[in-house]
Protein backbone atom coordinates (compact mmCIF):
# COMPACT_ATOMS: atom_id res chain seq x y z
CA UNK A 1 0.00 0.00 0.00
CA UNK A 2 2.99 2.28 0.04
CA UNK A 3 2.81 2.81 3.79
CA UNK A 4 5.99 2.54 5.82
CA UNK A 5 6.09 0.51 9.02
CA UNK A 6 6.69 3.64 11.10
CA UNK A 7 3.67 5.41 9.58
CA UNK A 8 1.55 2.31 10.21
CA UNK A 9 2.54 2.39 13.88
CA UNK A 10 1.60 6.09 14.06
CA UNK A 11 -1.78 5.37 12.47
CA UNK A 12 -2.42 2.52 14.93
CA UNK A 13 -1.58 4.76 17.88
CA UNK A 14 -3.90 7.53 16.65
CA UNK A 15 -1.03 9.95 16.02
CA UNK A 16 -1.48 10.00 12.24
CA UNK A 17 -4.26 9.56 9.71
CA UNK A 18 -4.42 7.41 6.58
CA UNK A 19 -4.81 9.64 3.53
CA UNK A 20 -8.02 9.39 1.44
CA UNK A 21 -6.00 8.59 -1.70
CA UNK A 22 -5.14 5.23 -0.10
CA UNK A 23 -8.82 4.20 -0.05
CA UNK A 24 -8.62 1.95 -3.13
CA UNK A 25 -5.43 0.26 -1.91
CA UNK A 26 -7.01 -0.38 1.48
CA UNK A 27 -10.09 -1.97 -0.11
CA UNK A 28 -7.84 -4.18 -2.28
CA UNK A 29 -5.87 -5.21 0.81
CA UNK A 30 -9.10 -6.26 2.55
CA UNK A 31 -10.95 -8.17 -0.23
CA UNK A 32 -13.35 -9.93 2.14
CA UNK A 33 -14.49 -6.73 3.84
CA UNK A 34 -17.59 -5.06 2.28
CA UNK A 35 -16.21 -1.52 1.99
CA UNK A 36 -17.42 0.98 -0.60
CA UNK A 37 -14.75 3.27 -2.05
CA UNK A 38 -16.77 6.47 -1.76
CA UNK A 39 -17.80 5.78 1.83
CA UNK A 40 -14.24 5.03 2.90
CA UNK A 41 -12.91 8.15 1.17
CA UNK A 42 -15.55 10.27 2.97
CA UNK A 43 -14.64 8.72 6.33
CA UNK A 44 -10.92 9.31 5.78
CA UNK A 45 -11.54 12.93 4.82
CA UNK A 46 -13.59 13.25 8.01
CA UNK A 47 -10.64 11.83 9.98
CA UNK A 48 -8.32 14.44 8.45
CA UNK A 49 -10.74 17.23 9.40
CA UNK A 50 -11.09 15.81 12.90
CA UNK A 51 -7.32 15.50 13.32
CA UNK A 52 -6.81 19.12 12.22
CA UNK A 53 -9.49 20.49 14.55
CA UNK A 54 -8.46 18.32 17.48
CA UNK A 55 -5.00 19.91 17.47
CA UNK A 56 -6.58 23.31 18.13
CA UNK A 57 -8.13 23.46 21.61
CA UNK A 58 -10.40 26.37 20.65
CA UNK A 59 -11.69 24.56 17.57
CA UNK A 60 -12.18 21.23 19.32
CA UNK A 61 -15.80 21.74 20.52
CA UNK A 62 -16.95 22.36 16.92
CA UNK A 63 -15.00 19.44 15.40
CA UNK A 64 -17.95 17.05 15.32
CA UNK A 65 -20.41 19.51 13.74
CA UNK A 66 -18.19 19.83 10.67
CA UNK A 67 -18.25 16.07 10.19
CA UNK A 68 -22.05 15.96 10.43
CA UNK A 69 -22.27 18.55 7.63
CA UNK A 70 -19.64 16.82 5.46
CA UNK A 71 -21.92 13.99 4.36
CA UNK A 72 -25.52 13.18 5.25
CA UNK A 73 -24.93 9.43 5.55
CA UNK A 74 -21.93 9.99 7.81
CA UNK A 75 -23.99 12.49 9.80
CA UNK A 76 -26.59 9.80 10.50
CA UNK A 77 -23.90 7.27 11.47
CA UNK A 78 -22.20 9.57 14.00
CA UNK A 79 -25.37 11.17 15.38
CA UNK A 80 -24.99 9.49 18.83
CA UNK A 81 -21.39 10.74 18.97
CA UNK A 82 -22.49 14.28 18.13
CA UNK A 83 -24.95 14.24 21.02
CA UNK A 84 -22.32 12.92 23.45
CA UNK A 85 -19.50 15.15 22.19
CA UNK A 86 -19.46 17.57 25.12
CA UNK A 87 -19.17 14.69 27.61
CA UNK A 88 -16.45 13.08 25.50
CA UNK A 89 -14.41 16.29 25.54
CA UNK A 90 -14.79 16.54 29.31
CA UNK A 91 -13.30 13.06 29.76
CA UNK A 92 -9.48 13.26 29.96
CA UNK A 93 -8.77 9.51 30.21
CA UNK A 94 -8.19 8.03 26.70
CA UNK A 95 -9.39 4.59 27.79
CA UNK A 96 -12.63 6.00 29.14
CA UNK A 97 -13.10 7.95 25.93
CA UNK A 98 -12.72 4.69 24.01
CA UNK A 99 -15.25 3.04 26.32
CA UNK A 100 -17.75 5.85 25.62
CA UNK A 101 -17.10 5.48 21.89
CA UNK A 102 -17.78 1.74 22.03
CA UNK A 103 -20.81 2.12 24.32
CA UNK A 104 -22.40 4.37 21.67
CA UNK A 105 -21.94 1.56 19.16
CA UNK A 106 -19.76 3.71 16.92
CA UNK A 107 -17.53 0.90 15.52
CA UNK A 108 -20.64 -0.99 14.33
CA UNK A 109 -22.33 2.18 13.02
CA UNK A 110 -19.22 3.18 11.04
CA UNK A 111 -18.92 -0.32 9.58
CA UNK A 112 -22.53 -0.06 8.41
CA UNK A 113 -21.73 3.32 6.88
CA UNK A 114 -18.74 1.85 5.00
CA UNK A 115 -20.98 -0.87 3.52
CA UNK A 116 -23.56 1.54 2.11
CA UNK A 117 -23.74 1.47 -1.68
CA UNK A 118 -25.94 4.58 -1.70
CA UNK A 119 -27.25 7.31 0.58
CA UNK A 120 -29.88 5.62 2.80
CA UNK A 121 -31.23 8.81 4.35
CA UNK A 122 -35.06 9.21 4.08
CA UNK A 123 -35.06 11.14 0.80
CA UNK A 124 -33.16 8.49 -1.16
CA UNK A 125 -35.93 7.10 -3.34
CA UNK A 126 -39.60 7.81 -3.93
CA UNK A 127 -41.75 6.67 -6.85
CA UNK A 128 -41.75 10.15 -8.36
CA UNK A 129 -37.98 10.44 -7.94
CA UNK A 130 -37.55 7.14 -9.79
CA UNK A 131 -39.78 8.36 -12.63
CA UNK A 132 -37.76 11.56 -12.91
CA UNK A 133 -34.51 9.62 -12.88
CA UNK A 134 -35.75 7.39 -15.70
CA UNK A 135 -36.98 10.34 -17.79
CA UNK A 136 -33.76 12.30 -17.32
CA UNK A 137 -31.51 9.40 -18.35
CA UNK A 138 -33.76 8.11 -21.13
CA UNK A 139 -32.14 8.76 -24.49
CA UNK A 140 -28.80 9.78 -22.96
CA UNK A 141 -25.80 8.23 -24.66
CA UNK A 142 -24.12 5.56 -22.46
CA UNK A 143 -20.92 7.54 -22.97
CA UNK A 144 -22.26 10.19 -20.59
CA UNK A 145 -23.85 7.98 -17.93
CA UNK A 146 -20.81 8.07 -15.65
CA UNK A 147 -20.80 11.86 -15.91
CA UNK A 148 -24.53 12.01 -15.07
CA UNK A 149 -24.07 9.67 -12.11
CA UNK A 150 -21.15 11.69 -10.75
CA UNK A 151 -23.02 14.97 -11.19
CA UNK A 152 -26.16 13.77 -9.38
CA UNK A 153 -24.19 12.03 -6.62
CA UNK A 154 -22.27 15.20 -5.84
CA UNK A 155 -25.47 17.29 -5.81
CA UNK A 156 -26.99 14.91 -3.24
CA UNK A 157 -24.09 15.50 -0.87
CA UNK A 158 -24.85 19.19 -0.34
CA UNK A 159 -28.12 20.20 1.28
CA UNK A 160 -29.28 23.51 -0.29
CA UNK A 161 -29.90 26.30 2.24
CA UNK A 162 -31.28 29.23 0.23
CA UNK A 163 -31.74 32.76 1.54
CA UNK A 164 -34.95 34.78 1.17
CA UNK A 165 -33.51 36.66 -1.83
CA UNK A 166 -32.45 33.40 -3.50
CA UNK A 167 -35.97 31.99 -3.08
CA UNK A 168 -37.33 35.17 -4.67
CA UNK A 169 -35.02 34.70 -7.65
CA UNK A 170 -36.10 31.06 -7.91
CA UNK A 171 -39.77 32.08 -7.86
CA UNK A 172 -39.22 34.71 -10.56
CA UNK A 173 -37.59 32.13 -12.83
CA UNK A 174 -40.60 29.84 -12.42
CA UNK A 175 -43.44 32.36 -12.86
CA UNK A 176 -46.02 30.79 -15.17
CA UNK A 177 -45.04 27.24 -14.21
CA UNK A 178 -46.64 27.04 -10.76
CA UNK A 179 -49.74 24.85 -10.55
CA UNK A 180 -50.62 25.59 -6.93
CA UNK A 181 -48.81 27.09 -3.93
CA UNK A 182 -49.50 26.11 -0.34
CA UNK A 183 -48.39 27.88 2.85
CA UNK A 184 -48.65 26.30 6.30
CA UNK A 185 -47.92 29.08 8.78
CA UNK A 186 -47.52 29.29 12.53
CA UNK A 187 -48.90 32.82 12.17
CA UNK A 188 -50.13 34.67 9.08
CA UNK A 189 -48.27 37.71 10.38
CA UNK A 190 -45.21 36.36 8.60
CA UNK A 191 -46.70 37.34 5.20
CA UNK A 192 -47.45 41.07 5.67
CA UNK A 193 -44.27 41.48 7.76
CA UNK A 194 -42.04 40.13 4.95
CA UNK A 195 -44.20 41.16 1.99
CA UNK A 196 -41.60 43.43 0.36
CA UNK A 197 -39.03 40.61 0.21
CA UNK A 198 -40.91 38.60 -2.40
CA UNK A 199 -42.42 38.91 -5.88
CA UNK A 200 -46.09 38.01 -5.34
CA UNK A 201 -46.82 37.71 -9.07
CA UNK A 202 -45.88 34.05 -8.62
CA UNK A 203 -49.21 33.37 -6.87
CA UNK A 204 -51.43 35.06 -9.50
CA UNK A 205 -51.90 32.07 -11.82
CA UNK A 206 -51.32 29.32 -9.28
CA UNK A 207 -53.34 30.64 -6.37
CA UNK A 208 -52.18 30.57 -2.76
CA UNK A 209 -53.75 28.21 -0.23
CA UNK A 210 -52.90 29.28 3.32
CA UNK A 211 -53.33 27.14 6.43
CA UNK A 212 -52.87 28.75 9.84
CA UNK A 213 -51.84 26.38 12.63
CA UNK A 214 -52.60 29.00 15.30
CA UNK A 215 -55.10 27.91 17.95
CA UNK A 216 -58.70 29.13 18.04
CA UNK A 217 -57.94 31.93 20.54
CA UNK A 218 -55.80 33.70 17.89
CA UNK A 219 -58.29 33.44 15.04
CA UNK A 220 -59.30 37.14 15.11
CA UNK A 221 -55.72 38.39 15.00
CA UNK A 222 -54.94 35.90 12.21
CA UNK A 223 -57.87 37.19 10.16
CA UNK A 224 -56.60 40.77 10.65
CA UNK A 225 -53.16 39.70 9.41
CA UNK A 226 -54.78 38.07 6.38
CA UNK A 227 -56.68 41.28 5.62
CA UNK A 228 -53.41 43.23 5.80
CA UNK A 229 -51.91 40.82 3.29
CA UNK A 230 -54.86 41.20 0.91
CA UNK A 231 -54.62 45.00 1.20
CA UNK A 232 -50.94 44.90 0.26
CA UNK A 233 -51.79 42.76 -2.77
CA UNK A 234 -54.43 45.29 -3.85
CA UNK A 235 -51.83 48.08 -3.76
CA UNK A 236 -49.16 46.03 -5.55
CA UNK A 237 -48.80 47.20 -9.17
CA UNK A 238 -47.26 43.89 -10.26
CA UNK A 239 -50.19 41.91 -8.86
CA UNK A 240 -52.76 44.37 -10.19
CA UNK A 241 -51.28 44.01 -13.67
CA UNK A 242 -52.41 40.37 -13.70
CA UNK A 243 -56.05 41.52 -13.64
CA UNK A 244 -56.97 39.21 -10.76
CA UNK A 245 -58.47 40.14 -7.41
CA UNK A 246 -56.54 39.11 -4.28
CA UNK A 247 -59.67 37.41 -2.87
CA UNK A 248 -59.74 35.15 -5.93
CA UNK A 249 -56.08 34.30 -5.63
CA UNK A 250 -55.74 33.65 -1.89
CA UNK A 251 -57.74 31.32 0.34
CA UNK A 252 -57.36 30.91 4.10
CA UNK A 253 -58.28 28.03 6.39
CA UNK A 254 -57.48 27.13 9.99
CA UNK A 255 -56.06 23.72 10.86
CA UNK A 256 -58.04 23.53 14.11
CA UNK A 257 -61.36 23.74 12.20
CA UNK A 258 -60.91 20.31 10.61
CA UNK A 259 -60.90 17.39 13.01
CA UNK A 260 -57.48 15.86 13.64
CA UNK A 261 -55.52 18.09 11.28
CA UNK A 262 -53.92 20.31 13.92
CA UNK A 263 -52.23 17.22 15.36
CA UNK A 264 -51.29 15.97 11.88
CA UNK A 265 -49.46 19.22 11.13
CA UNK A 266 -47.84 19.07 14.57
CA UNK A 267 -46.66 15.53 13.77
CA UNK A 268 -44.91 16.71 10.60
CA UNK A 269 -43.26 19.48 12.60
CA UNK A 270 -41.86 16.86 14.98
CA UNK A 271 -40.68 14.69 12.10
CA UNK A 272 -39.05 17.37 9.96
CA UNK A 273 -36.40 19.34 11.83
CA UNK A 274 -34.50 22.39 10.64
CA UNK A 275 -31.03 21.17 11.60
CA UNK A 276 -28.94 19.11 14.01
CA UNK A 277 -28.20 20.98 17.27
CA UNK A 278 -24.62 22.14 17.73
CA UNK A 279 -22.46 20.12 20.10
CA UNK A 280 -20.75 23.23 21.45
CA UNK A 281 -20.44 23.12 25.25
CA UNK A 282 -21.62 26.56 26.43
CA UNK A 283 -20.53 27.78 29.86
CA UNK A 284 -22.06 31.15 30.69
CA UNK A 285 -25.81 31.44 31.22
CA UNK A 286 -26.02 34.23 28.64
CA UNK A 287 -24.20 32.22 25.99
CA UNK A 288 -26.34 29.18 26.70
CA UNK A 289 -29.43 31.31 26.08
CA UNK A 290 -28.02 32.59 22.78
CA UNK A 291 -27.07 29.08 21.70
CA UNK A 292 -30.51 27.76 22.66
CA UNK A 293 -32.06 30.29 20.28
CA UNK A 294 -29.63 29.50 17.51
CA UNK A 295 -30.10 25.74 17.63
CA UNK A 296 -33.85 25.56 17.87
CA UNK A 297 -34.68 22.69 15.57
CA UNK A 298 -38.40 23.23 15.01
CA UNK A 299 -39.63 25.03 11.92
CA UNK A 300 -42.30 27.72 11.89
CA UNK A 301 -43.58 27.80 8.31
CA UNK A 302 -43.77 25.53 5.28
CA UNK A 303 -44.17 26.52 1.62
CA UNK A 304 -45.04 23.88 -0.97
CA UNK A 305 -44.94 24.69 -4.72
CA UNK A 306 -46.53 22.55 -7.44
CA UNK A 307 -44.44 22.93 -10.60
CA UNK A 308 -45.05 22.01 -14.24
CA UNK A 309 -41.77 20.97 -15.93
CA UNK A 310 -40.59 23.19 -18.78
CA UNK A 311 -39.72 20.21 -21.00
CA UNK A 312 -42.80 18.94 -22.92
CA UNK A 313 -41.73 15.30 -22.62
CA UNK A 314 -41.80 15.64 -18.82
CA UNK A 315 -45.09 17.57 -18.63
CA UNK A 316 -46.92 14.59 -17.13
CA UNK A 317 -44.51 14.56 -14.18
CA UNK A 318 -45.77 17.53 -12.17
CA UNK A 319 -43.56 17.77 -9.10
CA UNK A 320 -43.46 19.71 -5.85
CA UNK A 321 -40.74 21.70 -4.11
CA UNK A 322 -41.03 22.30 -0.38
CA UNK A 323 -39.29 24.83 1.88
CA UNK A 324 -39.44 25.08 5.65
CA UNK A 325 -38.18 28.05 7.66
CA UNK A 326 -37.82 28.99 11.31
CA UNK A 327 -38.65 32.71 11.10
CA UNK A 328 -39.64 33.74 14.63
CA UNK A 329 -40.88 37.27 15.35
CA UNK A 330 -40.35 36.84 19.10
CA UNK A 331 -36.55 36.64 18.86
CA UNK A 332 -33.72 38.40 17.06
CA UNK A 333 -32.18 35.21 15.72
CA UNK A 334 -31.68 35.23 11.95
CA UNK A 335 -33.93 32.73 10.31
CA UNK A 336 -32.88 29.85 8.10
CA UNK A 337 -34.53 28.05 5.21
CA UNK A 338 -34.23 24.37 4.36
CA UNK A 339 -35.34 22.60 1.19
CA UNK A 340 -37.45 19.51 1.91
CA UNK A 341 -36.43 16.11 0.57
CA UNK A 342 -38.52 14.11 -1.90
CA UNK A 343 -40.07 12.05 0.89
CA UNK A 344 -40.72 15.06 3.14
CA UNK A 345 -42.32 16.97 0.27
CA UNK A 346 -44.59 14.09 -0.74
CA UNK A 347 -45.64 13.77 2.91
CA UNK A 348 -46.71 17.42 2.78
CA UNK A 349 -48.49 17.04 -0.55
CA UNK A 350 -50.59 14.11 0.66
CA UNK A 351 -51.67 15.95 3.80
CA UNK A 352 -52.38 19.25 2.02
CA UNK A 353 -54.41 17.67 -0.77
CA UNK A 354 -56.43 15.79 1.86
CA UNK A 355 -56.99 19.00 3.86
CA UNK A 356 -58.20 20.97 0.80
CA UNK A 357 -60.19 18.09 -0.73
CA UNK A 358 -63.60 19.57 0.15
Amino acid sequence: MGISASLLRLIESGSATLQPNKSLELIKALPNTPIEFRQLAVLLVACLISESRWSDENDRPQAISGLVELDRGLGVAIQPLAKAWAGLLAESDPQRRTAIFEKLGMPERLLEFLKQKMDTTPDSVTQLAQQWGHKMVEGTSPLYLDLVETFVTELKRFQPKPTASEITEWEERHIGRFGRIYAVLETIRVIPETYEEFDWRSIADAGLRIISTADASHKKSELRNFEQFLEKLKQDELVRSTGKKPEEICKLRFAHEKSGYLEKFAQIKREQQMRTPSARASKSARWKKIEALKIRADFKNAWIYEIVPRTPSLSDLVYHVGFIDDLDFTSNVSFEVRVCTWTETERWVGLLQSFWSD
